[in-house]
């Protein structure tokens, strides 16, 4: 008899556990989602700076949190309130533990109270670890060396010979007129990547490389130039020649004299010494110091105003659509905070309400034995605490890795970097939150009376 516990005692029909045998098979399923998730995740990693790679990894995400969450949920969820609980009870009393021992008898409900707010938290970690690495990295690529000016065709069509000469204007101090064409070439292992190959006037990207700090006094006609990862990737050694594939007129070998950084030449991978490789596709240019770059735009604008699908992008541009790129999604993942954190707070309140009528003999019999109405609420209370900490906690460390999986899956690579406390004042606001939700059930709980509660069948 001393070893009966009063919530085991207490546990109705409907609170029961499910047969072993379904638990057993709902393992076993959530184990497989899980296991498929993690080798779908593994493959985006190896498919990375794919297409295929963002839908492994998105796959990935939804398998897991439906493997994690919801299938082997009953198993996680009481297993984070344990935990939570355990550590809680060290400071808070033994009522922490009562509150921890309540979400792992029914288990499916602690489940199913955790996801929306689980899902929400996941949902707003992930964004804003994307949106802050994505800051950081405009940052690093705001500073690498790059041109002033831009002058490219809307549609990716060929420029005239007019383009050229709008361009150089006084405000100029060089510029560069680049002959693009996008190419396939294959690396050491046989596979094929799309490669931006270009043609220009020897003298000009020599000038233009040199402005840049970038020693090109060996680029002649007969040589190449490769950009630093385009030449990692394909071991090409100074000195030797280098067969360039797909170009217009069959396949072309240069000398490789030298690398470059791609952002000098506008992303560009691979340059030849040959203006008549194809049509020009685009000019580049650099100011001259003190050049006002809006009134350079409109002049270009103005000569060119019989082509209006030609575009004079500035660093100015560039930076300013970044930002707007970025306050969107600021927004977006603030929305989704508001409708998430307002959908599970009221979840775990309802569900806090059902508890309470359903513990009545439960919650009568420890007022019978001493419990004060203050330790009832907070009992009722703390249970709230648990399944906020469990959504929080659980969620953000879910959309943490999941961040990061897509950012390599998208060739980036590169710590994952947020906004760390706005995230921690949310998760403390999505707690104090809860604990708002829980004052209802928590004062319908202290209001039962022991004699009435344990008379109630």
């Amino acid at each position: 008899a001393a070893r009966i516990a009063p919530l085991a005692a207490l546990r109705t029909s409907e609170g029961q556990t499910p047969d072993r045998a379904v638990v057993r098979r709902r393992r076993v399923v959530g184990l497989v989602l899980v296991g498929a998730a993690a080798v779908m995740a593994v493959l985006g990693v190896v498919a990375s700076g794919s297409l295929a790679a963002i839908f492994l990894i998105l796959f990935s995400g939804i398998t897991a949190v439906f493997g994690l969450f919801g299938v082997l949920g009953p198993v996680v969820v009481p297993a984070l309130g344990r935990v939570f609980g355990s550590v809680a009870s060290r400071f808070g009393g033994a009522q922490w533990k009562l509150a921890a021992a309540e979400v792992r008898r029914v288990p499916q409900r602690s489940a199913s109270v955790a996801m929306p707010l689980l899902l929400a938290a996941a949902m707003v970690t992930f964004f804003a670890v994307t949106v802050g690495s994505a800051q950081r990295v405009e940052d690093e690529f705001g500073s690498e060396p790059r041109a002033d000016a831009v002058v490219v065709d809307a549609g990716g069509r060929a420029l005239d010979g007019a383009v050229g000469a709008a361009a150089n204007r006084p405000e100029a101090e060089t510029t560069v007129v680049l002959h693009g064409v996008d190419v396939d070439q294959r690396d050491a292992d046989g596979h094929a990547y799309p490669v931006q190959v270009v043609g220009a006037d020897a003298g000009a990207v020599r000038e233009w490389l040199t402005r840049q700090g970038t020693d090109a006094a060996a680029f002649q006609p007969g040589a190449v130039l490769l950009g630093e990862r385009h030449a990692e990737r394909l071991g090409a050694k100074l000195g030797e020649a280098f067969t360039v594939e797909g170009l217009p007129g069959g396949a072309r070998t240069a000398t490789f004299v030298g690398t470059f950084t791609p952002s000098v030449l506008d992303h560009a991978d691979v340059v030849l010494a040959d203006p008549g490789l194809a049509p020009a596709s685009k000019v580049l240019v650099a100011f001259r110091p003190g050049a006002d770059p809006a009134a350079y735009q409109a002049a270009v604008r103005a000569d060119l105003a019989a082509s209006p699908t030609v575009l004079v992008r500035t660093n100015a541009d560039v930076t300013a659509q970044s930002q707007r790129y970025l306050d969107l999604g600021i927004m977006v993942l603030m929305v989704l905070l508001g409708l998430s954190v307002a959908v599970a707070v009221t979840g775990i309140g309802t569900a806090l309400t059902i508890s309470v009528q359903e513990r009545r003999k439960e919650l009568a019999l420890r007022r019978a034995l001493g419990v004060t109405k203050g330790g009832l609420q907070g009992g009722v209370v703390a249970e709230a605490v648990l399944l906020a900490l469990v959504g929080v906690v659980g969620g953000g460390i879910f959309g943490l890795v999941y961040a990061e999986l897509t950012l390599v899956a998208v060739g980036v690579f590169t710590w994952p970097t947020a906004a760390v406390v706005p995230l921690l004042v949310g998760g403390a606001g999505v707690v104090v939150l809860a604990v708002l939700a829980a004052f209802g059930p928590a004062r319908g709980a202290s209001r039962i009376r022991p004699a009435a509660g344990l008379a109630a069948g």
